[in-house]
């Protein structure tokens, strides 16, 4: 039984309403249409258009995970009409629909609650009750037939604030749209689970000054990939929106894709070896292809693993922040992620950071005029139209691939055609077509002394024809990676459902032809 009342804990247990959460199923418009009709067709104030998406992001949020609420704002302003932002369908009106819903005990609320003196604040949750719920048991439509609205905007630009501003459409942003378009539908068709994992989520670690975790749904209804702009068009630009963003690479090499095992390949030290580049200086010719730009001597930090994610951290902050000391400020607040662990009894005091920067100032000499000149976000702009390109090609031949800023994941037997490709991209935006201290560029192994890339996962480099089954090393390696690979039930059970979706999908579509 569904209690009416939650405690703090319970209520932080929540995630955004998405008021974009949509689908055009029969079944699920007859659900919608019966609850309508059985319990709210008397009313004239409320609308379908608002119903159907709250209804259904309940229905997600419960059918995931029963416990957690929906986090809903109650400001007329947050549903206002005549935005990019806000969904066709929704109107001011969906905060009438929340009231009506709870007069008639489909839903439990708990209200906002504001202390801005003490930095206390949390929006209204809402979760359903056991008359709701009970529909939702019934309901007969499969859970991958909700998606999201098509005319979801997923081209936003943000101000210095980070809020969504309103753009005129260009032939750019028409262009972003309607491959993203495609990119979107590619992923909704696409099984994207973690093969290890028994229950679809991951529980993040509390940010520093909280005791609540943050947990990443991972499911078929968190896919969807937008780009984000910071003020204008030069600056940001990269895609987020998707699960396998929020997580660390210990989890994403369980990533399948149609159950196919991954590799991600990443850019090496990709900003820095960007501003070499940009200074005419090809970094990974100059100081080797197995050069790490963020390894210098801090005694202080004996994890390695730790050492290396702070050094890098900071020289990030270092090039995009205005000065040394608001760096090293940022770099004290930010959380810590899931797959470090700090050692214990740290500090990351100014002396211990700004020693650090000393150490990547004179290790980077070479690059200094940019440090402190937020120049960060026109990097990111620079990789994000990279990674565009990237999800082009890839779409356009009908294979997922899955981004995380600067690193790419594919389904293995994809590996060397995403070497190749991001290989190109490297010479074709970020050295704009140029060849910095090299002759031309004729095969693979010429562009490799252009820039580092690093695969995660192996896939047989260690064999060795001359041997038996291709060598101890290869067996070994090919017995480590099917032991720490292997599915587990919890996922094969979700993949079950998909393919029974997918199976009764193709048999509806060709009884309908």
């Amino acid at each position: 039984m569904v209690e009416p009342y939650k405690n703090t804990q319970e209520l932080d247990h929540s995630r955004p309403f998405k008021v974009h959460t949509w689908s055009n199923y029969p079944e699920v418009n007859a659900f919608i249409d019966q609850i309508y009709n059985d319990h709210l067709s008397d009313l004239s104030r409320i609308s379908k258009g608002n119903l159907k998406p709250l209804l259904l992001d309940l229905y997600v949020c419960w059918y995931y995970d029963p416990d957690m609420v929906l986090a809903v704002h109650r400001d007329t302003a947050k549903y206002k009409k005549g935005t990019r932002y806000r969904a066709i369908h929704v109107s001011p009106k969906m905060i009438t629909v929340m009231d009506i819903l709870e007069e008639r005990g489909f839903i439990y609320r708990s209200q906002a609650l504001h202390f801005p003196e003490e930095g206390i604040g949390r929006i209204t949750r809402i979760w359903p009750t056991d008359k709701l719920i009970n529909l939702f048991e019934n309901a007969t439509f499969d859970i991958f037939a909700i998606g999201l609205h098509p005319r979801t905007e997923t081209v936003v630009m943000h101000d210095a604030d980070k809020n969504d501003i309103e753009y005129k459409d260009n032939r750019n942003t028409s262009k972003w749209r309607k491959d993203l378009a495609k990119y979107n539908k590619l992923l909704e068709e696409t099984y994207i689970d973690i093969a290890n994992l028994e229950e679809p989520y991951i529980d993040r670690k509390p940010k520093r000054g909280s005791k609540k975790n943050t947990r990443i749904s991972i499911n078929q209804q968190n896919k969807h990939v937008f780009r984000v702009f910071n003020e204008d068009w030069s600056h940001g630009g990269r895609f987020y929106g998707s699960w396998w963003q929020s997580i660390g690479k210990d989890y994403r090499k369980h990533i399948r894709i149609n159950n196919e095992r991954t590799i991600e390949i990443d850019y090496s030290g990709f900003h820095i070896a960007l501003l070499y580049a940009q200074s005419g200086v090809n970094y990974f010719q100059e100081y080797g292809l197995k050069a790490d730009p963020y390894d210098i001597h801090v005694p202080e930090i004996n994890d390695p693993d730790y050492k290396r994610w702070v050094i890098k951290q900071l020289m990030l902050f270092f090039i995009n922040c205005s000065s040394e000391d608001e760096a090293i400020k940022v770099m004290q607040t930010y959380p810590t992620p899931d797959n470090q662990n700090r050692p214990e009894g740290l500090v990351l005091s100014n002396v211990l950071l700004r020693s650090i920067l000393d150490q990547l100032k004179a290790k980077h000499s070479e690059i200094s005029d940019h440090f402190c000149t937020g120049v960060g976000s026109k990097l990111q702009n620079i990789d994000s139209r990279m990674t565009y390109n990237l999800i082009n090609t890839f779409t356009n031949d009908q294979i997922p691939l899955l981004t995380i800023h600067d690193s790419y994941i594919v389904a293995e037997q994809h590996t060397e055609f995403l070497f190749s490709e991001m290989l190109k991209e490297w010479k074709a935006v970020a050295l704009k077509g140029k060849h910095i201290k090299g002759t031309g560029l004729a095969s693979i192994e010429t562009d490799l002394a252009y820039t580092g890339v690093k695969q995660l996962g192996y896939r047989g480099e260690a064999y060795d024809i001359e041997e038996e089954r291709g060598g101890k090393k290869h067996i070994k390696a090919m017995e480590l990676k099917e032991k720490e690979l292997k599915p587990c039930k919890g996922y094969l059970q979700r993949l079950s459902l998909w393919n029974r979706w997918l199976e009764r999908n193709v048999q509806s579509s060709d009884s309908g032809a």
